[in-house]
């Protein structure tokens, strides 16, 4: 059986996203998988991974909010910026019970300007920053602006904090972490972390990579994956007769004369298009909140 849609994955700490995906792929045979935003080894979370056609909509879940919890230890830089590099430099003495959190919290809230840390996938004239670094090769990530919605941490002990971060697409954490040592002057890398959502989805949705392989034995795993329809729910759906789904599907725009039915009045610049019987048809952007529907991306 064929299947389309999403399927929150919990990733454990230790493996990769991209070997967590080769699990997830053995599970549902046949089927074109991948994973929407890396999670680093170290970390564990939720991993949003793409079944059948749900990954074509891997743009709009990378860039949307996520939540991540985690610690930051302080006293030492690392080469990776987190708990798996060599240290850089040496350690230095810090008590964070003697620091203003507030204040260093308040310089990273908001739209900031970051640099990727260099042991990274972040693409650099075609290959990703890990590349060079490995290699030895000298490169200057360049800075990028992305936006922290929220940041709050509490202080564990004298060297390490927790923290809970809302964040926009983009955002590397590591990178946080390290320039939060930076500006105290003591060095700091990321000892934990969790990605705990992302968009509509929460980690208490998701199923974990051993849990659903072991299911997958006595069930069908199709019953974990979000169905297309139900994703994106903060879009206003077009509901169409056949001769709207006809002129959809063969790439022509829609008007308002085509639809039988708007859930939401609310003015948006994108659509889910479905037709009668629910099934999910295409994605449509609207001007000026004028009477022409453009596809965007069709689902035949």
């Amino acid at each position: 059986m064929t299947h389309h849609g999403l399927l929150p994955v919990a990733k454990p700490g230790g493996i990769t996203s991209h070997d967590a995906v080769k699990r997830v792929r053995r599970v549902f045979p046949g089927h074109k998988v991948g994973h929407f935003g890396t999670l680093d080894p170290i970390a564990e979370g939720l991993l949003l991974v793409g079944i059948g056609k749900g990954t074509r909509l891997f743009q709009f879940y990378q860039s949307c909010r996520k939540v991540y919890s985690g610690v930051v230890r302080f006293g030492v830089a690392t080469t990776t910026y987190d708990v798996e590099g060599e240290p850089v430099g040496d350690p230095r003495e810090i008590d964070l019970n003697g620091v203003e959190i507030e204040k260093l919290l308040q310089r990273f809230r908001g739209r900031i300007t970051q640099v990727p840390p260099i042991y990274s996938a972040k693409k650099m004239h075609g290959r990703p920053l890990y590349a060079y670094a490995r290699e030895g090769v000298e490169v200057i990530p360049k800075p990028v602006e992305v936006d922290i919605f929220a940041l709050s941490a509490d202080v564990i002990d004298s060297c390490r904090l927790s923290f809970r971060a809302e964040t926009g697409g983009g955002v590397y954490m590591r990178s946080l972490a390290h320039d939060m040592g930076q500006i105290l002057g003591c060095g700091a890398f990321l000892e934990s972390l969790s990605r705990d959502a992302v968009g509509e989805f929460k980690l208490a949705d998701a199923i974990g990579v051993a849990d659903l392989e072991k299911r997958s034995r006595e069930e069908d795993p199709g019953r974990f994956v979000i169905p297309m329809e139900n994703l994106l729910p903060d879009w206003p759906i077009l509901v169409v007769g056949a001769a709207g789904k006809h002129a959809v599907l063969n790439g022509n725009p829609l008007w308002t004369r085509d639809v039988t039915r708007m859930v939401s009045a609310v003015p948006s610049p994108w659509y889910r298009v479905l037709d009668e019987s629910g099934q999910l048809v295409a994605l449509v952007s609207r001007e000026d909140n004028g009477p022409r529907f453009n596809p965007r991306m069709v689902f035949a």
